[in-house]
């Protein structure tokens, strides 16, 4: 195991774990890449977050995923059963066959980001490639009705949006804490369903349906062995805090490292290749300004104090 950091006009912290050739631990990083991801997100400049994984399972793991879903859906058949309609609780009960599938064919392979609007606000989407999208979708078209007019959801329109192979579903709220309404914005909605390969969550605002189908169509298939990979990016955040005036006198201490929105990236990857498993964590040149800034400031109240 070695590990280092390396500063220079940005910091570099990465970490490496190599095993010997042919023994039980190289066997076991061999397997975690998947070599044909099918839901990735093209990593792109000035995002506010955005990260794709795709791990393969060990063996172990399926074992215990799977007998932690046979206990979910004896409890959910028994909770819930009761209050669906007969010709409902198929669809229920298929739904877990869809999930078992998925963890059986060993890969946990999605996405999450954050996509800024042009009115500085938020779009959320997580998606998750699954086996068999189909019995997810029938049983969101089954279930989410039962949740129209309850305390928190105020509508339920299934089918809002269908594109191809992508149909969502939108929910309502009934109200909206004031930090999701900054974020997301007054009009934002939970967006829930699926595509050729993938189930998908998303809050946001009109937009939402959009970013989900770019995503949707995004080309996954060289990922270079990579295991997670995430981008984040400091300026869309102030910008949002800055429109709700929020914090502004640490958004002003912040934005004397980042003048111009530049050297904002945070990168991070985590990859297997033979014999081994690394790590790396890119900051770029702002932060290492802001670490300065920080330090000078402190340094100047404990003076003022003596």
């Amino acid at each position: 195991i070695s590990a280092g950091l390396d500063i220079e006009s940005n910091v570099d912290v990465h970490f490496e774990w190599r095993a010997k050739p042919t023994s039980e631990l190289s066997d076991k990083f061999a397997r975690l890449p998947v070599h044909q991801p099918q839901v990735a997100i093209a990593l792109s400049t000035s995002s506010p977050f955005q990260a794709d994984f795709a791990i393969g399972l060990p063996d172990e793991m399926k074992v215990v995923l799977l007998q932690g879903f046979k206990l979910a859906r004896h409890q959910i058949r028994k909770e819930i059963g009761p209050k669906l309609a007969a010709a409902d609780l198929g669809p229920v009960s298929e739904v877990f066959n869809a999930i078992s599938e998925t963890v059986r064919r060993g890969e946990v392979n999605g996405l999450v980001t954050f996509a800024e609007t042009d009115n500085q606000q938020m779009i959320l989407v997580a998606g998750l490639r699954v086996v068999r999208s189909d019995l997810v979708q029938q049983f969101l078209k089954t279930v989410l009705p039962y949740a129209q007019d309850t305390d928190d959801i105020k509508s339920v329109d299934v089918g809002f949006y269908e594109s191809e192979s992508l149909s969502l579903h939108r929910l309502q709220g009934r109200k909206q804490r004031a930090e999701d309404r900054h974020l997301y914005g007054e009009s934002a909605a939970l967006y829930v369903g699926t595509s050729l390969d993938a189930f998908w969550i998303a809050n946001g605002g009109d937009g939402t349906p959009a970013v989900v189908k770019s995503l949707m169509q995004t080309n996954s298939k060289t990922r270079d062995h990579a295991l997670v990979r995430a981008k984040f990016s400091l300026d869309p955040w102030l910008k949002v805090a800055e429109k709700n005036q929020q914090d502004l006198g640490k958004i002003r201490f912040v934005r004397r490292a980042f003048e111009e929105a530049a050297d904002d990236e945070i990168n991070f990857e985590l990859k297997a290749g033979p014999d081994k498993l690394t790590a790396q964590l890119l900051l770029e040149e702002g932060y290492l300004k802001l670490f300065g800034i920080a330090l000078k400031e402190e340094l100047r109240k404990q003076t003022g104090r003596k």
